[in-house]
């Protein structure tokens, strides 16, 4: 933003940040098609103009699809997100049988580690999963992002028989919804 030479609102104190905020983060090791970064301004510039000064700074692979001027009072909040990983032909049918079995329960339960207070907390991931695909060679799925949560992608993972640690950066979040 800086070598765009964009006029990004900080933050006041001490040690002033840039105003900008991701509107649904992914997991570390998740690859992504599909980011909303929304950045506040000191003066308008119009999103063909922020699109284009930013997209000559880009590093290669990274490319900036469309811009969009927001009002002070549109926070962009996410409500679905659809994931996808590659398959083995062999893993094909294990993968089909677990996420009938995931589908056709009403909850499923995982513990979630809570590291600021050093607990776990019981958390129903199935109420937010919509939909499981296996393709021949692909697993996607579709989950609700709401104001009380959503499935990590290490415990949808878990979920369908999938070590996190070792399938984690297999995943790409392909689609995300937003409010408009």
């Amino acid at each position: 933003m800086s070598r765009a030479e964009l006029p990004v609102r900080h933050s006041e104190g001490f040690n002033p940040r840039p105003r900008m905020t991701i509107a649904l983060p992914r997991s570390v090791g998740v690859a992504s098609s599909d980011e909303l970064l929304v950045l506040e301004l000191t003066s308008p510039l119009g999103a063909s103009r922020v699109v284009d000064q930013m997209s000559r700074e880009m590093p290669e692979g990274i490319r900036i699809l469309s811009g969009q001027d927001l009002d002070d009072k549109d926070r962009r909040l996410p409500y679905e997100a659809r994931y996808e990983m590659g398959l083995s032909p062999s893993d094909r049918k294990l993968v089909l049988q677990r996420a009938s079995a995931f589908l056709s329960q009403s909850t499923y339960e995982v513990d979630r580690d809570i590291p600021k207070r050093n607990e776990k907390k019981r958390v129903d991931i199935r109420s937010y999963v919509t939909t499981i695909d296996v393709a021949v060679d692909r697993l996607q799925w579709t989950q609700l992002v709401t104001t009380f949560g959503t499935v990590r992608p290490d415990e949808m993972l878990e979920a369908l028989g999938f070590s996190p640690q070792e399938h984690v950066h297999r995943l790409h979040r392909f689609a995300v919804k937003y409010h408009a």
